[in-house]
């Protein structure tokens, strides 16, 4: 075996020895028990961000009921994928079970439950959306709290007078106009008087 044999056989080694580490990572990323964690936590946005949702008002009977029932279909697969991904002892169960399809089952949960929490929000943005535009017609004050999609959230400000402590509404925004501190008539905080 000359030096071009040695020098093959050095490179075959050293490219096994590195693509090793990368091989396991990708492999255990996508191990149920490790897929689990995404899942749970995407879930649990989703269903919170509906409660919220239904909460304020902006998703309105039939959709509620149809949201209700879908997250409800998804939780039982959600615990059920959580039942038999933690049902892996060690290692080795959980790659079995990864090469079994769980992964790939959890994968697909994973994609409804974002499809869904995509909906919500979409069925909510537009009904904030409405309900803005609603008061801004009549003058009204809007029930979500004049929110810009582009700001913030908005919290309640406390202040002090006369030493005793009270709670000054939310500053209103307005997206007309100038604003001293800003350019373009972008949107500006003013405190309601």
């Amino acid at each position: 075996m000359g030096f071009m044999g040695i020098w093959d056989l050095f490179i075959g080694a050293l490219s096994v020895g590195l693509a090793a580490p990368v091989i396991m990572r990708i492999v255990n990323s996508q191990l149920p028990t490790q897929r689990l964690v995404i899942l749970t936590t995407v879930f649990e946005d989703t269903d919170a961000l509906l409660t919220s949702c239904v909460e304020q008002g902006l998703i309105k009977e039939p959709s509620t009921a149809l949201f209700h029932s879908r997250i409800e279909q998804l939780r039982e697969r959600v615990l059920v994928a959580r039942l038999q991904a933690l049902g892996a002892k060690n290692y080795y169960e959980d790659f079995y079970n990864m090469c079994g399809g769980l992964s790939f089952r959890m994968r697909k949960v994973y994609n409804d439950v974002r499809a869904l929490r995509a909906k919500i929000s979409t069925t909510s943005l537009g009904e904030r959306e409405r309900l803005a535009a609603e008061h801004r017609h009549t003058g009204g004050v809007s029930p979500v709290a004049n929110y810009d999609t582009r700001a913030p959230q908005l919290t309640t400000h406390a202040t002090q007078s006369s030493g005793v402590a009270t709670v000054s509404s939310p500053p209103a925004i307005t997206t007309h106009g100038h604003c001293p501190s800003s350019a373009n008539g972008a949107a500006c905080w003013h405190s309601r008087a």
